[in-house]
């Protein structure tokens, strides 16, 4: 049987918008990392809709590090 819940906090179903923003722990990353809570607190069906918005309100150098942020909650949930 696959089991399609968050393998981080077991609370919802994981999807790409869970695992990169919704996921408590990942959340918790974004908003120490100084993402605004705008941006962390809107609702988005699609990953890629909340990146747009996102890169649409930060700098080059608060892009890549959120791009960095990211990359590393992936790799975390990977490992």
């Amino acid at each position: 049987e696959f089991n399609s819940s968050c393998p981080r906090c077991g609370k919802e179903k994981e999807t790409l918008i869970h695992a990169l923003k919704n996921c408590p722990l990942a959340h918790a990353v974004l908003a120490y990392g100084g993402l605004n809570n705008k941006l962390l607190d809107g609702s988005y069906a699609r990953c890629i809709n909340w990146i747009e918005d996102v890169t649409h309100e930060l700098d080059k150098k608060a892009i890549f590090d959120f791009i960095t942020i990211l990359w590393n909650v992936w790799n975390s949930r990977n490992n």
